[in-house]
């Protein structure tokens, strides 16, 4: 079962958390060997917000669903 995330209510508008989680939120995407490009098609599938526009728990939330099975199967559709 998918973690929930809020609807983007607001299209294209950064969460003023991400600002300071960025770095974070990219280092950890390498270390499962994920590029953001692609979260964001796996978001956009789901419809998600993108990670940017997510509060921090939310994206808390995805970041963990993406190393489960479910994550990682969807991610590599994703990734053509």
């Amino acid at each position: 079962e998918a973690p929930r995330a809020e609807k983007a209510e607001v299209p294209n508008v950064h969460d003023p958390s991400f600002g300071e989680a960025q770095k974070d939120v990219f280092r950890r995407l390498d270390e499962m060997k994920m590029d953001y490009e692609v979260v964001k098609k796996v978001c956009e599938k789901r419809g998600w917000p993108s990670l940017s526009q997510m509060s921090p728990e939310s994206r808390e939330n995805i970041l963990g669903w993406l190393k489960s099975e479910a994550g990682v199967r969807l991610y590599k559709q994703m990734e053509g």
